[in-house]
């Protein structure tokens, strides 16, 4: 129950309650809480859908990785009032999302990649920027998370009219890099929308 998170009391009240039944904490643990239901987020898919037209505010945010345990983050994790900022909780971690950021990053990968292509004559295609976006990277860091590919780098040097698009992603923060992982990959997702949840009575 995160007891360290809690204040001491005698009382629990009604929505701790009903949210803190195994199967609901099971629906949360990956998903965007908002008035009028859940959206599901086990896919890359649907998080690429997500970060391109997420829903209207207020919403919260969850992605816990675990997937054998059912935790209690759903309540520590901040409301996103405007979808400019958006705060996320990726395995008991907040992270904050400038999405014009991610959108930004999408048009410069494409320029980038789009330009690669002359530099590519036998190498197989390019599909990302960056040698690895890491999907849980708070939980399993690596060290070529968020790292652009050579052949990127290698674009940097040879040709300098792109060096903004290139310090542009080079300087991104670990909430935007996370957002990204499932759009910036070897097969890119396509975004698609889950069914919204109105109940979770078993």
């Amino acid at each position: 129950m995160d007891f360290g998170h809690l204040a001491q009391s005698d009382y629990l009240c009604g929505f701790c309650e009903a949210t803190s039944k195994q199967n609901v904490m099971r629906e949360l643990q990956r998903s965007v809480i908002t008035p009028q239901g859940i959206y599901n987020l086990n896919t890359d898919d649907s998080r690429a859908w997500f970060w391109l037209t997420p829903p209207q505010p207020p919403y919260a945010v969850v992605i816990n990785h675990n997937t054998m345990g059912a935790f209690h983050y759903y309540w520590r994790t901040p409301v996103t009032l405007d979808n400019a900022l958006v705060h996320i909780n990726v395995d008991g971690t907040i992270y904050q999302v400038r999405r014009h950021k991610v959108l930004k990053a999408l048009e410069c990968a494409k320029t980038l990649l789009d330009a690669a292509k002359t530099l590519q004559s036998k190498r197989k295609e390019l599909k990302s920027p960056f040698v690895v976006l890491g999907r849980d990277a708070g939980s399993k860091p690596r060290s070529n998370h968020g790292r652009l590919a050579p052949e990127i780098q290698e674009l940097g040097r040879s040709s300098p009219q792109y060096s903004a698009e290139i310090d542009f992603l080079d300087n991104l923060g670990t909430g935007e890099l996370i957002a990204l992982s499932p759009m910036l990959k070897q097969t890119p997702a396509t975004p698609q929308q889950s069914e919204l949840t109105r109940s979770l009575a078993p």
